[in-house]
């Protein structure tokens, strides 16, 4: 181990806004993964959070009817 990093600063912790509520937490629950981004929650919203993507959440071309991901999209 590097005294450096017993002695340096501490990482910025992870913050993000609840998706139920709004607030900003310092302990946020993933609880959506929504094209290459993930939705955050608070403890206490967290189990109140029906997960997702929601059909409202997503882009319609996105995927293809047959649920594969066009080549193009990437």
């Amino acid at each position: 181990m590097i005294t450096t990093a017993l002695t340096g600063p501490a990482p910025c912790p992870l913050t993000a806004n609840c998706l139920r509520c709004g607030r900003m937490t310092y302990a946020p629950v993933p609880v959506r993964w929504v094209e290459r981004a993930i939705r955050y929650a608070c403890p206490q919203c967290a189990p109140l959070t029906p997960p997702g993507p929601t059909p409202g959440e997503h882009a319609p071309d996105a995927v293809a009817p047959g649920g594969l991901i066009p080549l193009d999209a990437y």
